[in-house]
């Protein structure tokens, strides 16, 4: 789930305990939260109905600190928080500071040994999750692949009380390519190096209020090498780019959405929802695509979501808000002069005329077997260029 997270649409029973609450910004936020708790709740209840909970590992994390809808006020150009709640932490959301990216972890799992009610205090990172489930699971790793985190298995079940003594580094990028350097901190259990210029001691100093790099060179030294050997460790994969398995046997069609673009220029913004499609955010890119086996492909290039079952030329009615909750009203859908539909895979171009009174532009495609480098595009009466909102790609049986 994205949730809590924009837009803060959730039924008013969650948000009604919240107004006109001192120190509570957001009610919708904060219902919002209620309701995922809630939906916990019935995930744990399901699963002691069908007796499976004892041997089921639960997992529950968030992927990054608060974020502006919790209600805080960030100072500007320090990241303090000046009003609300967040933990007594430093920064928010995309912040190189402890509330930017520190976050919970529960485990639960009564017959994998793991206990309940223990807090284990060691640094740990998103990069544990994987090599720790398949050590709980007892799955051998294939020969040859390497880590970024290790197994907490052994502090999890109390199999072993040695702290984990290491270094991780954080950063934010939300780039194509990360650049070096840019927002990070380097975190061992007690330090943070923040930029490569500030250092803090969490374990004193959680606000991060006091630098004190001045008094300690040498730790500084020592965590700003622990970057560069982090660095020069993923740089090499940069150009990697995972790809997007074209109608694999679970996925007969497989649906993509302009979330799945990689922009050309990098930074712009991309459609993440549905007001962005009404009044259609134009931008352009490639999408890197994966065909497991060679063949004819049969492309749906959609103006609106599938499920919207409008045509092309459509304007999408306004959207009335939801009767019992702060659903918004989406507004009245641009109207569009899409003349044609562009396919690219880099080998290969294909063009279809658009039926502005259908709901989408149907393209047969030959494609090969491989990783491949896709442009869907709409072409508009003045000739400007596009990327489409949503495609469908099915192949031919």
């Amino acid at each position: 789930t994205n949730a809590p997270h924009g837009p803060y649409y959730v039924a008013n029973s969650y948000s009604a305990p919240f107004l006109n609450v001192k120190g509570v910004v957001n009610p919708y936020y904060y219902g919002m939260v209620v309701n995922l708790d809630e939906n916990m709740g019935r995930l744990l209840r399901f699963l002691d109905e069908k007796g499976i909970a004892d041997n089921t590992i639960v997992l529950f994390m968030t992927d990054n600190g608060a974020a502006n809808g919790s209600g805080f006020t960030l100072e500007r150009g320090t990241g303090f928080v000046t009003k609300g709640y967040n933990a007594g932490m430093r920064g928010g959301k995309i912040s190189e500071y402890e509330g930017g990216h520190r976050v919970p972890c529960f485990v639960r799992w009564p017959n994998g040994g793991v206990k309940a009610g223990v807090d284990i205090a060691d640094l740990t990172s998103h990069i544990d999750i994987f090599p720790t489930v398949l050590d709980m699971l007892k799955i051998k790793t294939p020969k040859g692949v390497k880590f970024d985190g290790q197994s907490l298995k052994g502090r999890i079940t109390g199999s072993t009380q040695k702290e984990i003594v290491r270094t991780v580094v954080v950063d934010n990028q939300r780039l194509e390519l990360p650049v070096k350097y840019k927002n990070y901190s380097v975190m061992n259990q007690k330090w943070r190096l923040v930029n490569g210029k500030e250092l803090y001691n969490i374990a004193v100093d959680p606000e991060q209020r006091h630098n004190v790099a001045g008094e300690n060179p040498d730790l500084v030294k020592q965590l700003a090498g622990d970057y560069e050997n982090w660095w020069n460790d993923i740089a090499p994969v940069f150009a990697e780019t995972p790809a997007i398995s074209v109608c694999p046997k679970q996925e007969p069609v497989t649906l993509i959405n302009a979330m799945d673009m990689h922009p050309d220029v990098d930074e712009t913004p991309v459609m993440w929802e549905q007001e962005h499609v009404r009044k259609y955010l134009k931008n352009t890119g490639w999408y890197q695509m994966f065909v497991p086996k060679a063949g004819n492909y049969r492309l749906k290039v959609f103006r609106y979501a599938p499920e919207a079952n409008l045509s092309i030329d459509a304007v999408a009615p306004k959207t009335l808000a939801e009767p019992g909750t702060n659903v918004a009203v989406l507004p009245v859908g641009d109207k569009l002069d899409l003349r044609f539909v562009r396919f690219n895979n880099g080998t290969k171009s294909f063009e279809a005329k658009v039926d502005p009174s259908l709901a989408f532009v149907g393209l047969n495609v030959p494609l090969t077997k491989g990783t491949q480098r896709w442009r869907v595009e709409f072409v508009d009466g003045a000739g400007e260029v596009f990327a489409a909102p949503y495609f469908e790609v099915e192949k031919d049986r």
